[in-house]
């Protein structure tokens, strides 16, 4: 889950020495990225269906009403969106709606839909009507919106029954036309086609009633011929006809409402059960006064009894593999698991030197031995599904919407997926995984078999789609029941555990070394480089281990500017100095005065010159945050510019004259916080300066009194309570907390944001978000430091980007030849 991510990054700033706190490298998601072209959208089409009437399964149609929209980011011609089975229908608008770039149109349909409707198992077919959309692919990827679609309770269909659920399915279709576009004259077109199936099924008691009570009871009366003596040959012969011809007058009757089709239905194999039954009664009736007349009264007598027994035998047999088997519920198999390449390595043993070997959960290896059950394995923004077997999504059935307006997600796990250390991985792993790292939204999780998992939460959330965490629960779990969650935090932390990625722990030694093996049950290829150090060194010997070869590479901000300035002089193709993902930032105290007064938050923004705190700290790397993601600003953020005059006034307007300033011990920290001091001592306020071990610690306690020195890793992925200065309580952010930044407009956009399954909606209110912070200023941005790294030119593979956290896709780093 998200939150588990974000404790973990929490973990790692927690782990980080004073030294090093300001610049600790947390894990953070990539940047994404820009405008995708117009065949790469995704365009979310949904249908509620109102009614479906008079389905004629003569004429091949039936009648509906529903509703149809379309959702997409960008821009679009929602008339291309088509109802490919529509024979004739009125498509009604009933508006369009749009949040920036973010549209939804929505049509009321009503009139007749085309269907086929196979008449083979008579009476006892299941139909289906469905509503099938279709969009050429140039405009953009159909996917089916079962988020929002859906049905109501009852329809006028009198003679049908029905579960009142979509069956979802999608496709692509390729025609050999151009379809008349001028962009792809000449060549086929490919049509993505979105189907919404409402499955109809006739109901066994008026089938029985109807159709086999009346030709059974005909079919018993021509067997009772069989009862009477062999010389009544008249009264015999006369129920043998009586049955034929009610046989033929009742299947007339019936075909009446029948369509005509070209072959034999299920009822028509049922009728010529019926003749045969009924013409061979009469044939022994004959046989059997024929004999008696010709004086072998005991053959016929045991023709007929043999007939008694023989003819309802032959009959029911005939009955019986007449009537179609209930065909199994379609189950639709795993996904393909995904494949990757590994390179080869030149060397064999990779040794990593970091000033802060002390936790498992923030090492550099962590990356490369806990694997989640879907997985990044390119790191090109997609999830695979290494260890499950499908997942969960909006244009799937796994995942299921209830009326009420709560979701079910079920997780399938792949066959044969082991942990390092052999035992299999089961439901069972999940679910003590949530009950460590539990989401205040998650109701119950169910575990049907050992191989399904199935999440209930409390409303439709994004996070509903996110990965669970997996922890082995045949290693940790007699533990957290004895001693609880904190006992089970500390094994993860400081002693080997079993785990799903390409590595496992071979060697935990807290404030030394951390050792890493291939993992020999990992699902995928065997990781390029075979063993993996993580070394503990002071922070001022890292230089002189690099220098001598000791290490092949230094964890980001393990070094000071200063030294990797110095190495640059004589090593310049081993120094990496680049802006990174590190947010410093002022965190007031919103529940004393001043600081929960927007103005004077403000003003305290505009008397510190970021552009020279970020130069002049973290030299040309530096950059100034107007938000707590690094890169492009969103749209409609507020840029604070450098105004001491204007600070000045307002301050003096407000009646501030003195503020408190806390900061971490460290160099970085005290030489952060005097240039903030001397900043905020220039517009005239008297500055009490204090000192606290650890600014994380005093931001997650809160009541600090003053602006605390903080750093964090700003990550898009993260959950939206980590940039509004909210309240951290038992695990979670309090959201029902309010200040003057944090209001009840806010934190409507910030459930709309955690209720938003669509990546592209989501998005776009993440960058909403990001804008109200640096208007709302919850927090005074300041600036991203720089990363500075020293790494071994032949070592490849480590570089994804500062956004990335550092040892991600460690199984494909390798060294050059």
């Amino acid at each position: 889950m998200r939150s588990t991510l974000a404790l973990l990054a929490l973990l790692g700033v927690l782990a980080t020495p004073a030294g090093a706190q300001d610049e600790a490298a947390v894990p953070t998601a990539a940047e994404p990225g820009g405008e995708r072209a117009a065949g790469d959208r995704d365009v979310y089409a949904g249908v509620f269906l109102h009614d479906v009437a008079d389905v004629e399964i003569e004429d091949g149609v039936f009648h509906v009403d529903f509703e149809l929209w379309a959702k997409w980011r960008g821009e679009l011609d929602p008339q291309q969106l088509m109802v490919a089975n529509a024979a004739d229908i009125e498509r009604i608008p009933l508006g369009r709606a749009s949040d920036r770039d973010w549209h939804v149109e929505r049509w009321r349909v009503r009139g007749t839909l085309r269907g086929e409707f196979p008449m083979h198992a008579f009476p006892y077919d299941q139909q289906s009507v469905a509503v099938v959309l279709e969009l050429p692919e140039e405009h953009g990827r159909l996917v089916v919106d079962a988020a929002g679609s859906g049905m109501a309770e009852r329809f006028s269909l009198t003679d049908w029954g029905y579960e009142p659920e979509f069956h979802l399915g999608s496709e692509e279709h390729t025609v050999a036309s151009d379809l008349g576009f001028l962009s792809r004259e000449g060549l086929p077109t490919t049509v993505r086609r979105a189907r919404f199936e409402v499955r109809l099924v006739r109901p066994l008691l008026t089938v029985a009633l109807k159709i086999f009570l009346p030709l059974a009871i005909i079919a018993l009366v021509a067997l009772i011929a069989l009862f009477l003596p062999a010389e009544a040959i008249e009264p015999r012969a006369g129920v043998g006809v009586t049955a034929l011809l009610s046989c033929f007058a009742f299947q007339f009757t019936l075909e009446g409402s029948l369509p005509a089709v070209s072959y034999l239905t299920l009822t028509d194999v049922l009728f010529l059960i019926a003749y045969v039954v009924s013409t061979a009664a009469l044939v022994v009736s004959i046989v059997s006064h024929t004999l008696d007349r010709r004086g072998r009264v005991r053959t016929a007598l045991w023709t007929d009894r043999a007939a008694r027994l023989v003819l309802p035998a032959a009959g029911a047999v005939a009955v019986a593999f007449a009537i179609p088997r209930v065909p199994e519920r379609e189950v639709r198999g795993p996904d393909p698991a995904p494949t990757w390449e590994v390179p080869t390595s030149a060397r064999d043993t990779l040794r990593i030197g970091s000033n802060r070997v002390d936790s498992v959960l923030s090492a550099v290896v962590y990356p490369g031995v806990f694997w989640n059950l879907v997985q990044d394995v390119d790191q090109d923004g997609a999830d695979e599904p290494v260890l499950v077997a499908r997942r969960p999504g909006i244009d799937n059935e796994l995942l299921r919407f209830a009326a009420d307006g709560t979701l079910t997600a079920t997780w399938p796990l792949r066959e044969d997926t082991r942990w390092s250390d052999g035992e299999p991985l089961t439901s069972a792993d999940v679910r003590f995984g949530h009950a460590l790292w539990e989401s205040d939204h998650v109701t119950a999780v169910d575990t049907p078999d050992p191989e399904t998992v199935v999440y209930h939460w409390d409303g439709r959330l994004a996070a509903a789609l996110d990965s669970p965490e997996a922890t082995p629960h045949h290693h940790l779990g007699d533990l957290f029941e004895v001693e609880g969650r904190d006992a089970v935090l500390d094994r993860l932390r400081h002693s080997r555990t079993p785990s799903l990625g390409p590595y496992r722990l071979a060697e935990v030694t807290p404030g030394e070394r951390f050792r890493v093996e291939p993992n020999p049950h990992f699902v995928g290829p065997a990781p390029a480089i075979a063993e993996v150090h993580e070394l503990h060194y002071e922070a001022g010997d890292l230089v002189r281990a690099f220098l001598d070869g000791e290490i092949d590479i230094t964890i980001p901000n393990g070094i000071t500017m200063e030294e990797a300035l110095a190495v640059r002089e004589t090593h310049p193709e081993s120094v990496h100095i680049r802006p990174s993902a590190a947010y410093l930032f002022l965190e007031p105290d919103l529940s004393v005065a001043p600081y929960d007064r927007l103005p004077v938050r403000r003003a305290l923004l505009q008397a510190i010159d970021r552009e020279a705190l970020a130069r002049d700290t973290y030299g040309e790397a530096g950059r100034v945050a107007h938000t707590p993601i690094p890169g492009l600003v969103p749209p409609g953020a507020v840029r604070t510019a450098f105004d001491p005059e204007a600070a000045r006034a307002t301050l003096r307007a407000e009646g501030v004259g003195e503020v408190t300033l806390i900061a971490g011990g460290s160099v970085m920290d005290q030489l952060i916080a005097g240039r903030i001091r001397a900043a905020f001592e220039a517009v005239g306020l008297r500055v009490v300066q204090e000192e606290v071990p650890s600014t994380f610690r005093a931001s997650r306690e809160g009541g600090h009194e003053g602006l605390l020195a903080h750093v964090i890793r700003g990550d898009r992925e993260a959950s939206p309570g980590r940039y509004w200065n909210l309240p951290f309580v038992d695990g979670n952010y309090a959201y029902d907390h309010r200040h003057d930044a944090y209001t009840d407009e806010v934190h409507a956009l910030v459930e709309r944001e955690r209720h938003a399954l669509y990546p592209e909606r989501r998005e776009q209110l993440r960058d909403a978000l990001f804008a109200l912070v640096s208007e709302r200023l919850p927090v005074l941005p300041l600036v991203f430091a720089a990363e500075r790294i020293l790494a071994s030119p032949e070592l490849q593979g480590w570089d994804h980007g500062p956004l990335v956290r550092f040892g991600t896709g460690l199984d494909r780093w390798t060294f050059a030849e």
